[in-house]
């Protein structure tokens, strides 16, 4: 890692722009969807038409779906060896201090180098799009299924971690629920498996690790944002931020597919208080939500 490790990271994530657009393409309330079978065909034509429409949206989500876990895979291999960079020079990539901006986790990320923090919480927010992506692809293979029908099967599992020991979750449920007591006992939980080698045979269940992945990179962006913004003056920190932030408010705000089942009205506040204190400090948000 002689260059920049943002460039690096960066070479790796341009792939992922053309699939976003086509991610934000299929999102878009204007777009079409293909052209109904004429009235002249009989009910059998029709329905073999949009029978076959179907196979070709879904093989195409599919193509879609492996070109954003080869994605992913690189993202893993660039994200390992900058740990051991950063461990090597540093002697790690972060450490925990308190937070000064109250109102969502105890701590922050303590960045022991400003270019691994710019390179890191660009990384979270695009980890974010990609699983966000994935996602979509996901419902597109796999349509009528629904992710609600796996999570409705447990009880909510709550944020101050009431939930049962996740060893013994483990033990006893599948590795998503534990994943999921995870993902709302811990702050800043062990790296997950990438999709690329993700082990799941249920689309459902592949659905839900793509949500939670998700959702732990959308907290490890909002924990790295306040080091940016206290403390010494950081260059860099505007870009970084408008990005990450986006990124992880998109993603709290939007992902209702989990209320109920992750408590993320703290986030979606914080979020909105954020936005206050970044529009106090007159730093463009890319949006409101």
């Amino acid at each position: 890692m002689s260059r920049h490790p943002l460039h690096q990271m960066l070479d790796i994530a341009f792939k992922l722009l053309p699939e976003l657009v086509e991610y934000q393409g299929y999102l878009s309330p204007s777009r079409k969807s293909a052209s109904p079978p004429a009235k002249w065909a009989t009910k059998e034509t029709q329905s073999r038409i949009q029978h076959l429409q179907k196979v070709e949206e879904q093989q195409s989500a599919r193509e879609r779906l492996r070109r954003l876990r080869a994605i992913a895979s690189e993202l893993d291999h660039w994200e390992a060896d900058f740990r051991v960079q950063q461990q090597q020079r540093y002697g790690g990539l972060h450490h925990r201090q308190e937070a000064e901006w109250a109102g969502l986790y105890e701590y922050s990320f303590g960045f022991t180098s400003l270019p691994a923090a710019t390179a890191y919480t660009m990384y979270a927010a695009i980890r974010i799009r990609l699983a966000e992506a994935i996602y979509t692809s996901l419902c597109i293979c796999n349509k009528g299924d629904s992710l609600l029908g796996i999570i409705n099967s447990r009880p909510p599992l709550s944020r101050n971690g009431s939930a049962p020991n996740v060893n013994v979750l483990a033990a006893t449920q599948s590795t998503s629920d534990a994943m999921m007591f995870l993902m709302t006992a811990e702050i800043a939980p062990p790296p997950l498996a990438s999709s690329s080698s993700s082990s799941f045979s249920s689309p459902q269940t592949e659905k839900m690790d793509a949500l939670l992945q998700g959702l732990r990179w959308a907290r490890q962006s909002l924990q790295s944002l306040e080091f940016f913004h206290t403390g010494s003056l950081k260059d860099c920190g505007w870009v970084a931020t408008l990005f990450a932030f986006d990124s992880a408010w998109s993603f709290v705000n939007n992902r209702r597919e989990l209320d109920g089942h992750v408590d993320l009205s703290r986030e979606r506040i914080w979020c909105q208080d954020t936005a206050r204190r970044f529009e106090a400090l007159q730093i463009p948000l890319f949006g409101w939500r």
